[in-house]
């Protein structure tokens, strides 16, 4: 927890397999998880929702996870949000 608050991850990939499977562990870790299936939608998620993590799938449907990075680390809202690759 970050100051008695729960920390915040987002999970994006666009298998739903993957996506509920890492939202299940992390939510039973006590984590407030919110999910996206594609790189806009992680992209708006992560303006509105400031994650203190991303766990971001590099294959994905509209725009690669590397563009959703570069786009994330422009942004000065987003740009000191851990990014974690798979």
């Amino acid at each position: 927890m970050l100051n008695n608050k729960k920390i915040k991850v987002l999970v994006v990939d666009d298998d739903p397999f993957n996506r509920r499977f890492l939202t299940r562990i992390l939510s039973n870790d006590g984590y407030d998880v919110k999910e996206a299936e594609c790189g806009e939608e992680a992209l708006v998620k992560a303006k509105c929702e400031i994650p203190n993590l991303i766990i971001l799938d590099v294959n994905l449907p509209d725009i690669t996870g590397y563009e959703v990075c570069e786009q994330l680390k422009l942004n000065p809202d987003t740009e000191c949000i851990p990014i974690l690759n798979i």
